[in-house]
């Protein structure tokens, strides 16, 4: 048998697109692409130093706030963002909202939120129920250099031979964590959508039913305690009375993300590698075809 060579490769291995030297060099070619993102898939999180921190989180008030509140057998909303009132000026009022911080060491950050409501409705019937719902911006500085929103809601009942005349609660605000957040030097905002997007998207339900699904979410942990009404009284006005603590050494898990982002990082120049790969596989070929490979 006579094999002509045409730049030093055998005419029937150029020929032949299914050889085992062309599909050799299609697997390893293959393996070189999708072995390391395999392997970053495989470990995420593994190589990942989880570390705590210990801080006083900044928390304000973001003037976001929407209630409903059961009147005899009608539900009442109140809200103090100006676009929901306008768009639903029929269906909601503005109630009377003061809120006080308390900053006891001067560094601009409050130990203590106070909030005091006053929600006004023309009818006389009372008030069975209310639904409490307002977000706060939460910062975290230091490693961590986070900031996003959160929320508090709460749900206050009447008991059943009154209703409510007024509320009161008190209680710590934690933060929870699925998971650890990522380091940053640059500041970074989560969760920064505004209650007006969420409302008219979501409704009250949604919102809460998304904010459950968080990696960092709050808890207010506080038991109401209500100043009911006989059940004869009358009254045109339902106060609460909300005192928010915050923790002056909160414990916040979180990680060195250096590590993990260098090892992901080859996936935003995988296209420029696509040149190098094309000219492996070709040398890949004229070393299998020279090596005899059929």
């Amino acid at each position: 048998m006579v094999n002509v060579y045409i730049a030093h490769y055998p005419i029937h291995f150029k020929n032949r697109n299914c050889s085992a030297a062309t599909l050799l060099c299609l697997v390893i070619t293959v393996l070189l692409a999708l072995l390391p993102l395999i392997l970053a898939i495989a470990t995420n999180n593994f190589i990942i130093r989880e570390k705590v921190a210990y801080e006083q989180p900044d928390v304000k008030f973001t003037n976001e706030f929407i209630a409903e509140a059961l009147i005899g057998t009608t539900v009442k909303q109140y809200s103090t963002v100006e676009n929901i009132n306008k768009e639903y000026s029929s269906l909601i009022q503005n109630p009377q909202l003061t809120v006080t911080p308390f900053d006891r060491n001067d560094d601009l950050k409050a130990e203590t939120l106070t909030l005091e409501f006053e929600f006004f409705h023309l009818s006389t019937e009372q008030v069975k129920g209310l639904n409490l719902l307002f977000y706060l911006q939460y910062t975290l500085g230091g490693e961590i250099n986070t900031q996003f929103k959160t929320l508090v809601y709460k749900s206050l009942t009447a008991p059943l031979d009154g209703g409510i005349q007024y509320a009161q609660m008190r209680g710590d605000l934690d933060l929870k964590q699925k998971n650890p957040v990522a380091e940053g030097t640059i500041k970074r905002e989560l969760y920064n959508t505004t209650l007006e997007d969420d409302f008219n998207d979501y409704g009250i339900r949604g919102i809460l039913d998304l904010y459950v699904s968080r990696n960092q979410t709050t808890e207010y942990t506080a038991e109401p305690i209500i100043t009911s009404m006989p059940a004869n009284a009358k009254t045109t006005s339902t106060k609460v009375k909300m005192i928010i603590d915050v923790p002056l050494i909160q414990p916040v898990w979180h990680y060195t993300s250096v590590i993990q982002v260098l090892k992901l990082a080859w996936i935003e120049f995988f296209a420029l590698f696509i040149p190098i790969y094309f000219i492996l596989y070709v040398w890949l070929y004229g070393f299998f075809v020279k090596s005899n490979v059929a």
